[in-house]
């Protein structure tokens, strides 16, 4: 019977590379000692976001909310009238409770739940209107800007310049 003998196997040590000498690189070029360049890892978020789509999320939040939120409302109402129905017509206290239980208190529950949720979607709606409006208002603030920046610096100087009212300014025409 003959033993086989394994030799072992050697791996060569390399020396780690110096680190570059300061101002060697670009400056942006990631920390000396080592790690992904900043410049790659902006490269590589950028292929990575041109793969995702910038579209509008199919559903609206606020009319989600809103439609749920009548769901919820109308099936409360439903358990509300069902459970009075049932305790109505028992000739039982002790068949009453469960319909009152089951039907009264589940059907409240649901019915405030719906209305928060309505409330909820409104509540969204008006921030979007409100958003929409901001930028607008700002894009129109700018604009006029903008306007009077090009007219006063077209005009004369001295001609035109906008000045601060304030404690000192002759502001009915008597000197004063």
């Amino acid at each position: 019977m003959q033993t086989a003998t394994t030799t072992p196997t050697v791996t060569p040590v390399v020396a780690p590379t110096a680190a570059p000498a300061p101002g060697a690189g670009a400056p942006d070029d990631g920390p000396p000692t080592g790690g992904t360049p900043v410049r790659s890892r902006l490269a590589t978020l950028a292929r990575a976001m041109d793969g995702r789509s910038r579209t509008r999320p199919r559903a609206d939040l606020s009319k989600v909310l809103i439609g749920l939120g009548i769901t919820v409302l109308a099936l409360g109402v439903v358990d509300a009238l069902l459970g009075w129905y049932g305790a109505a017509h028992s000739p039982y206290l002790y068949q009453e409770i469960p319909y009152l239980i089951s039907g009264g208190l589940l059907g409240v529950c649901l019915a405030i739940t719906g209305g928060t949720l309505v409330v909820s979607g409104w509540v969204a709606r008006v921030l979007a209107e409100n958003r929409r409006h901001t930028v607008v208002l700002a894009r129109t603030v700018d604009k006029l800007e903008r306007s009077l920046r090009d007219r006063t610096a077209a005009a004369a100087p001295g001609a035109g310049e906008l000045r601060p009212l304030g404690p000192t300014a002759d502001v009915d025409g008597t000197g004063r």
